[in-house]
């Protein structure tokens, strides 16, 4: 089988403007504004500039509608020393909003139920 195959659900390439809040290795709080690069209905790879480590517990906040919900950190899908490194983060809360539809857009309904959207 291969990884498309593995996949759970299927991936939207989208950009929405988030907020993390988190502790980095340090145990240093820090809140980032970034972005989402891809989404899926279990949670996203986004980009980062703070350093997090997989397994760790962190607060994303869509600042276009100001939903909010905790992700477990999965792991880095890309590190780099001096630009955003992009960590897999998949939502601790999925279950809670199983049961809510899709909002509608001008673009129309959206085929995915991501956490806060």
């Amino acid at each position: 089988m291969d990884q498309l195959e593995q996949r759970r659900t299927e991936r939207l390439t989208l950009s929405v403007p988030i907020r993390v809040i988190g502790t980095d290795p340090a145990g240093e709080p820090f809140t980032e504004d970034t972005y989402t690069l891809v989404l899926n209905q279990a949670g996203a790879r986004i980009a980062l500039q703070h350093r997090v480590t997989p397994e760790d517990s962190i607060r994303i906040i869509n600042l276009e509608n100001y939903n909010e919900a905790d992700f477990r950190v999965v792991g880095a899908t890309r590190l780099s020393g001096t630009e955003a490194a992009e960590w897999g983060v998949e939502c601790a809360e999925a279950g809670r909003n199983r049961r809510r539809k899709p909002k509608t857009s001008a673009k129309g309904a959206s085929p995915f139920r991501w956490p806060w959207t």
